[in-house]
């Protein structure tokens, strides 16, 4: 019963989109609003903050380490945005900085 409501909601929710042409899904959310600037939530402001901290920094251990939560903030905002992005802009904009952050982390990246 679960299943067949799902499929339900998932074929409204395809139909609903199929109408729109690429550059639409690009740009536009399911409202039809253009989302390619918005106000920074939670993890990109706590990114930005670590991050300013581990450059002002002297003690390379401390700065090393608020490096490392920053990336880790960076990381979950990016997979916020490949699972739940407005559009596919926002998607692979968030796919991109997955990528970005895991070779941080592996210690080949930004």
């Amino acid at each position: 019963m679960f299943m067949s409501k799902l499929s339900r909601m998932k074929s409204l929710y395809n139909s609903k989109n199929d109408d729109r042409s690429l550059w639409d899904k690009i740009w536009r959310d399911n409202d039809d609003n253009v989302v390619i600037v918005q106000m920074p939530n939670i993890w990109l402001i706590l990114w930005f903050v670590f991050d300013v901290i581990s450059l002002m920094t002297a003690s390379k251990s401390l700065a090393s380490k608020t490096h490392f939560v920053a990336t880790i903030f960076l990381g979950v905002w990016a997979l916020l945005e490949l699972i739940k992005g407005a559009d596919y802009f926002r998607q692979i904009l968030g796919a991109v900085f997955v990528g970005l952050t895991i070779l941080s982390i592996l210690g080949r990246g930004i």
